[in-house]
C-alpha cells in the first residue's frame, strides 16, 4: 500500500531531509556535497533521489566500515525520508532496497508520491 495519489513536495522534503542531515552530523552532509557535485555534479540528496548507488559508494569510501555506512545511510537519509512520506513502519523496506537493488528503491520513492525528474537542490 503505497500513497499513490498523493503527490510529494520534492523541493520540501530536499530541504526537510537536508536540515536534519545538518542538525545532526554537523559538515558531514556538506563533505558529501562536495564529493558528490566534484563527481556526479549534484548533490547528495539529489543522488540518493537519482542515483542511490553513488551516493552509497561515496558514504563508503568516506567511512570503510559496513556497519558506519549502514547506519549513516540509514538514520541521517532513510530516516528523515520516511519521518516526512510519513512511512516510517516501511524504513527498513526502504534501506533494504537501497542496499540491494538501487532501481526498486527508487521504484518505491515513485510508489510513495515523490517525483524524481527533475530533482535538484
Amino acid at each position: 500500500m503505497g500513497n499513490r495519489s498523493r503527490k510529494v513536495d520534492t523541493k520540501a522534503l530536499i530541504q526537510f531531509m537536508s536540515h536534519y542531515i545538518k542538525s545532526r552530523a554537523m559538515g558531514l552532509l556538506e563533505l558529501l556535497d562536495a564529493i558528490a557535485k566534484k563527481r556526479y555534479s549534484k548533490s547528495a540528496i539529489e543522488l540518493l533521489f537519482t542515483e542511490p548507488q553513488h551516493l552509497l559508494d561515496i558514504i563508503a569510501e568516506y567511512y570503510p566500515s559496513r556497519e558506519v555506512t549502514l547506519f549513516v545511510i540509514s538514520r541521517l537519509f532513510i530516516r528523515p525520508l520516511a519521518i516526512k512520506l510519513n512511512i516510517l513502519e516501511r524504513e527498513d523496506r526502504l534501506l533494504e532496497a537501497l542496499i540491494n537493488d538501487p532501481q526498486k528503491f527508487l521504484d518505491l520513492l515513485r510508489e510513495f508520491g515523490v517525483e524524481l525528474e527533475g530533482v535538484s537542490y
